[in-house]
């Protein structure tokens, strides 16, 4: 288990290649920031848990990329412990035939004026489940939080299972959550192909589309979209 104590503002890049369990705390104090951007990946069965203490006007802002695993199981904790702390977290997953990403997420607001705001993607070829639940205790007034998780799947043999969820104690809070399962817009692929682009060309520029708010703030984003490239060209 690690741990990581961040005092002022941090920007942390991870690539793990994930071989066993795994388990890390960030503890973000009192008015620092922390950027962090995580890839992983892994041939076998592993389990991530990450759990992120952000104190009183800290700021944590997180993204996490599961492109190419086997079966992997994600869990993130989120504990907003210090009023006017923030979170700001996206996440995209990708799965090919026989390969599953579990995604858990949870946000606990436990004091005032905080806020949070999660997006989280997926492309589905083979299963995903993704759980998210916002706690919101009953001092913590003042609270903004927002959740959307959007999947696209690629075959009708791909399976996903999308729970967002509210559990609000506080009377004072505004609170938004969403979920959508899909498939490209054929009628869109159609308009493309007209146009000259081939439909191979033209499905990739759907599923770019798709994702690009999950790793347009990325700081290694072409090496991010030529990683993420080469896995769809498996599916």
């Amino acid at each position: 288990m690690k741990t990581y104590e961040i005092t002022t503002e941090q920007h942390i890049l991870d690539h793990l290649q994930v071989a066993e369990d795994m388990h890390v705390t960030y503890n973000i104090k009192a008015g620092a920031t922390l950027h962090l951007q995580q890839i992983a990946t892994t041939k076998g069965t592993a389990t991530i848990h990450i759990t992120y203490n952000i104190e009183q006007g800290a700021t944590l802002v997180a993204n996490t990329l599961d492109i190419d695993n086997q079966n992997i199981h994600r869990t993130q904790e989120f504990n907003l412990i210090g009023e006017s702390a923030n979170a700001s977290v996206t996440g995209l997953y990708l799965t090919g035939k026989n390969e599953k990403s579990n995604n858990i997420i949870k946000m606990n607001h436990l004091k005032p004026n905080c806020s949070s705001k999660q997006l989280y993607k997926g492309i589905i070829d083979g299963r995903s489940e993704f759980l998210g639940h916002i706690y919101i205790e009953k001092h913590a007034q003042n609270t903004e939080a927002l959740q959307q998780n959007h999947n696209m799947l690629l075959s009708d043999s791909g399976r996903v299972i999308s729970n967002p969820w509210l559990e609000i104690y506080a009377d004072d809070v505004k609170c938004n959550h969403g979920s959508t399962v899909g498939k490209n817009d054929p009628d869109a692929i159609y308009y493309m192909r007209q146009r000259g682009i081939s439909e191979v060309d033209a499905k990739k520029l759907m599923l770019e589309a798709f994702i690009i708010e999950c790793v347009e703030d990325n700081t290694m984003q072409t090496e991010v979209l030529e990683m993420i490239s080469e896995k769809l060209k498996s599916l």
